[in-house]
């Protein structure tokens, strides 16, 4: 059954951090709410029934390009860590975990990210700001304002008589 709340900790200044989760029993069903709903962050057993965790990730990866996994278990070996890492896990933590640890993973995660927002929303808005001035261009030459004068001319041409134009 899969179950969606909200997640309170306390983060690094004593603000409360909250987050909407949602949880699945199983590989399936984790790969059935990926592929319905887009999600930021990935928490996930190694050790899952009906699909393992690293088959999820890639499949969710897949999916999901820019989701960030994080890979909890409690069967951590050198190999499993590889994998992991090679199939999209950014952190690999081994059970038992506090609450500390996953959030510092997550804030470890949103650090390296910002610039790149950032960056993405920067070049966003340089496109929209040159979209507008490459429109607003066009919109004043006085060329287009005689060709669009010339072109209702035209229409109308048929309509008027001699005099008229």
């Amino acid at each position: 059954m899969i179950r969606v709340g909200v997640l309170g900790a306390k983060g690094r200044m004593g603000a409360t951090v909250a987050a909407a989760v949602t949880t699945a029993a199983d590989g399936p069903q984790a790969l059935a709410s990926i592929r319905q709903q887009s999600f930021d962050l990935l928490v996930i057993d190694l050790k899952l029934p009906g699909l393992d965790g690293l088959s999820v990730i890639r499949e969710a990866k897949r999916l999901q390009p820019a989701l960030a996994v994080i890979i909890i278990t409690a069967y951590a070996s050198i190999e499993s860590a590889i994998s992991a890492m090679k199939s999209g896990a950014f952190d690999y933590i081994t059970k038992p975990f506090t609450a500390k640890e996953i959030l510092d993973a997550i804030a470890a995660r949103t650090r390296r990210q910002q610039p790149l927002r950032e960056r993405v929303e920067a070049l966003v808005e340089q496109q929209r700001r040159q979209a507008g001035a490459d429109w607003s261009h066009e919109l004043l030459t006085p060329l287009n304002g005689i060709l669009g004068g010339l072109q209702l001319l035209e229409l109308e041409a048929e309509t008027m008589g001699p005099t008229e134009i």
